[in-house]
């Protein structure tokens, strides 16, 4: 499994610029453009330095060293990041939306009984503490029958194999990897109450210079990438499998339970994020105690 992707794309013409990396974590989602980067890296936008990482912990951290201007998260992590700057981030696009793509997957003959105790596999991040809050709602499971402990997606096997933990808090291209080892799926993002959501979001003080490589992405390499996702051209569907590790059967089901937003789109799914997601989010997060009180998100055209 990649522990790092790394694209880099270089211009030769003009004036040297400093790139503007934009990370993300191995999310599904995100994949389109990373993949579009490799195959076609003269499509994408000059300065632009794509980054995918293994987990949202090393994305979070890239974000907060300043290391990246901006970063492809779930909505609970971009508020959860914009809550313990005091507000440093704003939304620049929407990326997608999970219909599945989010689960709680149990190892292989496990089931849960009432009242027992459950050790629980998760990365340290908002939006998977925010999964599970809302699994154990959905299943009435106290806090003090659950046990935590820092499961990477690199770790997710061995911790099954080991019995280390009874579920593990996912995504996608790892479900339909956990799946492969007859794992099975206990709770998805079809019946979250709360939208799991993806946004890009940028820091405020670099919104100025990353502006025109946005719309640049979101006129040029990002509808591409969606086109070439949604006709299953050859050569992209066989670079996304490589990327994300799956048979071109897995890849098909994981496919299913994510939605994308395209340019077009873009101005409704913003405020459908703002208006209604981000206030559901934001209750969700104070009312299962991750944090006291959220620093809402902005749309980064305010910020110019």
């Amino acid at each position: 499994m990649f522990s790092c992707l790394l694209v880099v794309l270089l211009t030769a013409c003009g004036r040297p610029q400093a790139d503007l990396v934009i990370a993300s974590n191995s999310w599904l989602g995100a994949t389109p453009v990373h993949t579009y980067a490799a195959l076609q890296p003269e499509g994408m936008p000059p300065h632009l330095k794509p980054i995918m990482l293994v987990s949202d912990i090393s994305v979070l951290r890239m974000l907060g060293n300043e290391a990246a201007v901006g970063a492809v998260v779930t909505l609970g992590n971009a508020l959860g990041a914009n809550t313990l700057t005091h507000g440093d981030y704003c939304i620049a696009m929407v990326v997608d939306r999970s219909f599945g793509g989010d689960a709680i997957v149990a190892r292989p003959g496990w089931h849960y009984q009432p009242g027992q105790q459950v050790r629980v596999g998760l990365e340290d991040s908002t939006a998977a503490r925010a999964m599970l809050a809302q699994w154990m709602a959905h299943q009435n499971i106290a806090l003090t029958q659950v046990t935590t402990r820092a499961v990477l997606p690199t770790e997710h096997a061995v911790a099954f194999a080991e019995q280390e933990v009874d579920v593990i808090v996912t995504y996608e291209p790892f479900v339909q990897q956990l799946l492969r080892q007859q794992a099975r799926v206990l709770f998805d993002s079809t019946e979250t109450p709360i939208p799991v959501v993806d946004v890009l979001i940028v820091a405020n003080t670099a919104w100025p210079q990353v502006a025109p490589v946005v719309q640049a992405l979101l006129q040029g390499a990002w509808p591409q990438s969606l086109r070439a996702l949604a006709q299953r051209e050859p050569t992209f569907w066989q670079g996304l499998q490589r990327l994300t590790q799956l048979n071109e059967a897995e890849l098909s089901r994981a496919v299913a339970g994510v939605s994308f937003y395209p340019a077009d789109e873009q101005h409704m799914a913003m405020d459908d994020v703002l208006t209604k997601d981000m206030p559901k989010v934001a209750e969700l997060l104070v009312r299962a105690g991750i944090f006291q009180q959220v620093v809402p998100l902005q749309r980064c055209e305010t910020q110019q």
